[in-house]
């Protein structure tokens, strides 16, 4: 199991316009910055599929609001919050959510949500937040789960079809900009992922 992501504002400076303009015509957004991480998503993932899976032109389908490719190679599933542009990556069915964790008053919200109290509201309620969108994105019932901070300032879900442990199956990759301007990806020492939260078992 794979994620892959980039930051969004260098390559909004730095991706070639004629790549770019491609992914961002395949769809209209009246929001220009939905429209962006709309692009980067789509060049994200035929990137991550053509480079490193192999898949020569691959076609992104769409089926009940979830995006896939007609080959049992391969699932993926992308998300996007402030200036991260993410995709999973696995041979089975995923469901991937990563959050910017933002300051608000959280004892409200979670009160809300039925959140139990905890030292850290804000991580409770991003780590119910991003298992409960990953959950909806899986489409299906899940057979193991991980949660984690990422990168300091972010919160991410997985929900896979396998029963797996995903924190040791798990690998990071940023894509980056090399000093010739080609796309390189980069492994990213699992020590990115901060306070690794528990497994939760299978939903019901």
């Amino acid at each position: 199991m794979d994620i892959y992501f980039l930051k969004s504002d260098i390559f909004l400076k730095q991706l070639n316009e004629a790549i770019f303009f491609k992914y961002k015509n395949e769809k209209k957004e009246a929001c220009s910055k939905r429209q962006n991480e709309y692009a980067l998503g789509r060049f994200l993932v035929h990137f991550i599929l053509e480079h490193y899976f192999y898949i020569n032109n691959p076609q992104i389908l769409i089926k009940n609001k979830k995006p896939y490719i007609d080959t049992k190679e391969v699932c993926f599933n992308i998300s996007h919050t402030k200036n991260i542009i993410a995709a999973a990556f696995d041979t089975d069915e995923i469901g991937f959510d990563i959050e910017f964790m933002k300051d608000r008053d959280f004892s409200k919200i979670n009160e809300r949500y039925g959140i139990a109290k905890s030292t850290n509201e804000k991580e409770s309620f991003y780590s119910f937040w991003t298992d409960y969108e990953a959950q909806i994105k899986l489409q299906q019932q899940s057979c193991s789960s991980f949660s984690s901070r990422f990168n300091t300032n972010y919160w991410l879900s997985i929900k896979s079809a396998r029963n797996i442990d995903i924190e040791k199956e798990l690998h990071v990759y940023e894509i980056t900009f090399c000093k010739d301007g080609n796309i390189k990806r980069e492994l990213r020492d699992f020590n990115l992922l901060k306070n690794i939260r528990q497994q939760h078992p299978p939903q019901p």
